[in-house]
């Protein structure tokens, strides 16, 4: 996997501003969820994968927007895809954006194993695998970032 490019940082940094004065960033408004629980964010769609990873098999789910580029998005403890929002709104019609929960945190299966750095990155080689990716730009911070590093 390919960790930094120099390019997407730069195109990154050119689509972040600072959130307007008032504007909330703790979560969804009650009218912004699905049915099935999810938020919505427009242009997102959610697919549950199984995947094979070094710490057993895990279904994981993902939230996937935009085409091209394949960026993975690792978050953090003890977040879900949902933190990646504003990335998300940034970025979808730059790159193809995957941001999956990690294992145990948000709609992803809870498996009695596998909560280590080296447990998610397993589990995101094995997402790429079952993509069919061989290559993506990964990002990610706190517990994701430990992961994107590996």
């Amino acid at each position: 996997m390919h960790i930094s490019h120099p390019q997407m940082v730069a195109d990154m940094a050119e689509h972040f501003h600072p959130l307007p004065v008032g504007q909330s960033i703790i979560g969804p408004q009650v009218d912004q969820c699905r049915v099935d629980g999810l938020p919505a964010l427009p242009g997102v769609e959610h697919h549950w994968l199984d995947v094979p990873s070094g710490c057993g098999r895990v279904w994981l789910h993902v939230a996937e927007a935009g085409a091209g580029t394949p960026v993975l998005l690792l978050h953090g403890w003890p977040q879900h895809w949902w933190c990646w929002r504003r990335v998300i709104e940034r970025l979808r019609n730059h790159y193809r954006l995957l941001a999956p929960d990690l294992r145990g945190f948000g709609w992803s299966q809870a498996p009695g194993t596998g909560y280590s750095a080296t447990g998610f990155a397993s589990d995101a080689v094995g997402l790429l695998d079952a993509l069919g990716l061989t290559r993506a730009h990964v990002v990610g911070h706190d517990w994701g970032g430990f992961a994107a590093i590996l």
